[in-house]
């Protein structure tokens, strides 16, 4: 229907309200704003999949491509819409169009921090959420008003509702192609898999349960062992359940493995032959799952690499790479010791050592005997990013006790062409929730993350002639001594708090903190991964990047000379080790020293 406007008494010139409606160009307007906006709630509502992430790409490439057909249409629409007294109607056009540019404005702000920036900022997200929400909201009443009080009838010449049927199947054949779109990118991609089995001369030495025995670090096996003690609940029957639960959740002395616990717990409840028989069955799947999948790719825990030329962790990745952490695997005591136990004992043997020391190596299978190296590629970075920042669970009984959960990984994250990098890096920084529960976890702030490794003991598996004794216990030194104060921890002196001083003006996307007490999100600060403690030799001499300066930093530290302000209150100032040294600075061989 044709109508007039009025201002002021005067006649305007007439609205073709069907030809509007008509436009092509509306109706791509309509459906790039529906994909838009169900791309958008999809990445807020909906988890992390590979589905979401092509949607993130597509909602910010296609927010950036109708930029300028947008502004057409906004003035276009302005110049015939935005005449006479101010309506409810173009009340409700502004205050959509308020949305839109600051909507417009947040989007352009996010993409480029996705682009360049170390990370995105959480209150231009917040904004971008909250007016993409206002824009959907004003603009459905916006139109639906129009629609409904504008006239149904198909009296213009135009066609009105004519009109806006061209104009609905624009938008739903339009965005429906998008998404249509989105989902064929989804199924054509092949994501690289993380998980593999065991060679066939894998050596199960110490159980069919146990891969990485003698060691007590495993990878995370929840997913399938819920599925067992499921089955094995309906197969003992709810009489016998209780018995069971209690029974397998008592403490053992001695290391056991899943399956043969279920094995020892069952074995006492006096199954009859049926139960037993299913149970075997049971148990025997089990035990195959692990030998087919109980591994990991070597990439699935390597490529630290990648941390550092993403833009993102870059000053943290520096200092790690000549840490103790960095060259744990590559440290040459460690590589004596492990071919001195792989000719002594066994090549599997080894696997004790590689839990702190190799954990790539031992979560991919490698310290077997079909292996010479006893290494895999990507060994070489010891305790990687991934490795540490993939732990979940760990004990203080130590040995590398602690449990691994490899992330899953956002799409192209493996892939090192330049196109697929890029992509990937401005996923993992434009979408960052999956990023931050995948690798943030409390734990890691607490001492009994650290126990996991820097407490150890021998027990009978490896020390076959004396049995269990005590070996290096950094842990139970430190919660004995005057730095601990249980549940205090304003008095308490942690790990992180000396060997992970605070960073100042920190570019990382990780500085702030609110978990820790004395700490604010703001603070500019992220923590040092350079692990300073006591070696000086190590990194020079496997000419590890970065030696001479983390050489330099670990003397001065020793020295008592690097400020550490945060305990400042907790801890006296001076040298670590408190002595003065009576001797030569330099004495000649043959030579007698007097002290």
């Amino acid at each position: 229907m044709t109508t007039l406007s009025q201002t002021s008494g005067v006649s305007a010139a007439p609205i073709d309200a069907a030809r509007e409606w008509r436009s092509s160009l509306t109706g791509l307007i309509g459906a790039l704003l529906v994909f838009e906006s169900l791309t958008g709630f999809a990445i807020y509502l909906l988890p992390f999949s590979a589905f979401n992430q092509f949607g993130v790409i597509l909602h910010t490439l296609l927010g950036i491509l109708m930029l300028l057909p947008m502004v057409w249409f906004v003035v276009r629409h302005w110049l015939v819409r935005g005449k006479g007294n101010l309506s409810h109607y173009q009340l409700l056009g502004y205050v959509s169009l308020a949305f839109l540019v600051v909507c417009i404005v947040s989007g352009l702000v996010l993409t480029w921090q996705g682009l360049v920036g170390p990370r995105i900022s959480y209150d231009w997200d917040v904004v971008h959420l909250l007016t993409g929400m206002g824009l959907v909201l004003f603009m459905v009443i916006h139109l639906a008003t129009v629609i409904i009080r504008k006239g149904n009838t198909d009296l213009s010449p135009g066609g009105l509702i004519k009109a806006r049927r061209r104009f609905y199947l624009y938008s739903t054949v339009g965005s429906g192609l998008l998404l249509a779109f989105c989902l064929l990118w989804t199924t054509q991609y092949q994501e690289p898999s993380t998980i593999r089995g065991f060679s066939d001369d894998y050596n199960w030495r110490f159980g069919e349960d146990r891969p990485f025995a003698p060691s007590l670090a495993r990878l995370d096996s929840s997913e399938w062992s819920d599925t067992l003690q499921q089955q094995v609940l309906k197969v003992i029957g709810s009489e016998k359940q209780a018995a069971y639960l209690a029974a397998l959740n008592e403490q053992t002395l001695e290391p056991v493995g899943p399956l043969t616990r279920v094995k020892q717990v069952t074995g006492q409840l006096n199954l009859g032959t049926e139960q037993q028989r299913e149970l075997d069955i049971i148990l025997a799947d089990a035990a195959q799952k692990i030998k087919a999948a109980g591994s990991v790719e070597p990439h699935a825990l390597a490529s630290s690499e990648q941390c550092g030329t993403s833009g993102c962790h870059e000053q943290i990745y520096k200092e790690w790479l000549p840490s103790a952490h960095r060259y744990s695997s590559l440290d040459d005591m460690f590589q004596r010791v492990q071919t001195l136990m792989a000719k002594e004992t066994s090549p599997e043997h080894t696997r004790y050592c590689a839990g702190c020391h190799d954990p790539i190596s031992l979560f991919t299978g490698a310290k077997n005997s079909g292996n010479i190296t006893l290494s895999v590629e990507g060994a070489n970075e010891g305790s990687s990013c991934i490795v540490c920042h993939s732990i979940v669970q760990t004990d203080i009984q130590g040995n590398g006790d602690y449990t691994v959960r490899p992330p899953q990984r956002y799409v192209y994250e493996l892939d090192q062409r330049p196109m697929a990098k890029f992509l990937s890096d401005f996923l993992i920084r434009a979408y960052p929730e999956h990023h931050l529960r995948s690798y943030s976890r409390p734990l890691y702030k607490t001492p009994e993350f650290c126990g996991a490794c820097h407490k150890q003991y021998i027990d009978k598996e490896v020390n076959t002639d004396i049995g269990r004794i005590q070996g290096q216990n950094q842990y139970d030194s430190w919660k004995n001594s005057r730095w601990y104060h249980k549940d205090n921890p304003e008095k308490t002196v942690a790990c992180r708090e000396c060997h992970m001083p605070l960073v100042e003006a920190s570019q990382e996307p990780a500085k702030g903190d609110v978990l820790d007490y004395n700490r604010t999100a703001e603070d500019g600060k992220h923590r040092s991964h350079r692990m300073l403690a006591a070696n000086q030799y190590i990194p020079t001499l496997q000419n590890l990047e970065g030696a001479k300066q983390h050489v330099a930093l670990t003397e001065k530290w020793l020295r008592g000379e690097i400020e550490i302000p945060e305990i400042a209150d907790k801890w006296t100032t001076g040298p670590v080790v408190r002595m003065k040294i009576l001797a030569p600075k330099t004495v000649l061989p043959g030579k007698e020293v007097n002290f």
